[in-house]
Formats: C-alpha cells, structure tokens, sequence
C-alpha cells in the first residue's frame, strides 16, 4: 500500500545545484525500487538556522511530497544520514484531504410573506 510523506530537508548552503539534483536524482531512484513516485518538489531557498549545525548558521531547503512504501523510509533514513550535505532532514506521513463532491442546490422561491 503507498502511503503519503512529505520530507523536509536542509542542506549545506556550500550544495552546488548539481549535488542537489543528485540527492533529488538519488531519491526517486529508491522511490522507483519501491514501487513510489514524486509528487512534488518545492525549493524554499536559503535561510538562516535557528542554531548551527555543524558549524554552518545557514542552510537551503527543499521540500517533497512523495508517495511509496513504508520500507522507502528506512532506505531514506540511511542514505540521508550519510550525505554530508544534508545537514538534517525530516520525514513526515502526509494526510490528503479528502476530496468532497460539492452539489449545486436550486434556491426556492420565496413568498411574498417570507421575504419580510
């Protein structure tokens, strides 16, 4: 059954476009081994950390919506922890809203002594 995830992840601001690529690259080939898929990636840019890790003060960001197997977060998990550019990461189940048929309704006819 695929389930829903977000992933957050802030990489060191030092990350040439082409490594974050790779990662991107990197992810949905372990999403295409579990039968997943990427719904959608969002670049929030550079920002200042809270507080420093790993000694940097400032770290980009990207967020995922992704769709696979519950094992795809293990196999995330460890290859996120390796990559030297990740500084942290963070993966989330994501609830869908449930989609809500909306049906048109026929306005009555009022009477005159209604309408007071």
């Amino acid at each position: 059954m695929l389930r829903n995830y977000e992933c957050v992840l802030v990489l060191d601001v030092v990350a040439t476009d082409e490594e974050k690529e790779g990662i991107i690259q990197k992810i949905k080939e372990m999403l295409i081994q579990n039968q997943g898929e990427i719904e959608k990636v969002e670049e929030w840019g550079k920002r200042a950390l809270a507080y420093s890790i790993k000694k940097k003060n400032e770290g980009n960001y990207l967020w995922l919506a992704l769709k696979g197997n519950p094992e795809l977060v293990k196999d995330m998990e460890s290859y996120l922890k390796l990559n030297e550019r990740i500084l942290r990461h963070l993966i989330l189940t994501r609830k869908v809203p449930a989609k809500i048929k909306i049906q048109k309704v026929k306005p009555k006819e009022m009477s005159a002594n209604e309408q007071r």
